[in-house]
């Protein structure tokens, strides 16, 4: 009955129960961004869904889609291999991690702290009151040095041909502009199960910006740099 409300596919479906049968006690996330229509339907059958409840949860938003893609890079859920390297306690408030560029080299930075909150609930699941309250502690901004205006025209330039265009600043090595064709959006990668991901990445999963090499050596001036955090 799930299925229809949320519009899961098959894959979906598949995704769910394989997480399912491995988090033991912990919540699982089934749908994100639902839309009025989806959140009344379940309301109305809520009795019928016991154990399953909607929650409101912070995610990451990409404003400028596919245009900083390979450099920002995106979220996404935590798989097994990295169920095993991170530190539980800090992800128990969320199932999402970075996975590439910017999101993944600066994970550490961008994670907050999580909160918590101790409730009393009857036999369905119905909280009746509030026992305890540990407030989160929200992550670290960071400002890049890449220029907006910049990055438009490197990808206009790029014109849908498969290619990598890398502008720096010759005075200090700041990274001004960085593209690469084809690219993805970063939103759709970070909603999706991972045999999406896998479709959706197999002809840009490698970014051609991120190697350029110089008389044989890697550029030593091509790095992003962290100007405030």
């Amino acid at each position: 009955m799930l299925a229809p409300i949320f519009e899961l596919t098959d894959e979906n479906i598949t995704d769910i129960l394989a997480r399912l049968s491995k988090s033991k006690n912990d919540p699982v996330t089934i749908k994100i961004d639902l839309t009025d229509a989806q959140l009344a339907q379940f309301s109305e059958r809520k009795p019928f869904f016991r154990g399953v409840t909607i929650q409101s949860k912070l995610t990451r938003s990409y404003p400028y889609d596919e245009l900083f893609a390979h450099v920002i890079g995106y979220v996404g859920r935590i798989n097994d291999k990295e169920t095993k390297r991170i530190d539980k306690d800090r992800y128990a408030g969320t199932d999402l991690i970075g996975k590439i560029g910017i999101e993944d080299y600066y994970e550490d930075i961008l994670l907050g702290q999580p909160g918590y909150q101790s409730v009393e609930t009857d036999a369905l699941g119905n909280i009746l009151r509030q026992l305890d309250t540990k407030p989160p502690v929200a992550g670290n901004d960071i400002t890049l040095s890449l220029d907006y205006g910049l990055q438009q025209v490197a990808q206009q330039q790029l014109d849908g041909r498969r290619g990598a265009i890398v502008a720096i600043d010759p005075k200090n090595g700041d990274v001004l502009a960085f593209v690469s064709n084809p690219s993805y959006d970063p939103t759709l990668l970070s909603q999706a199960s991972p045999l999406r991901i896998m479709a959706i990445c197999v002809k840009i999963w490698i970014s051609r910006s991120i190697i350029v090499r110089y008389k044989g050596h890697t550029h030593p001036a091509l790095r992003l740099n962290l100007l405030k955090a």
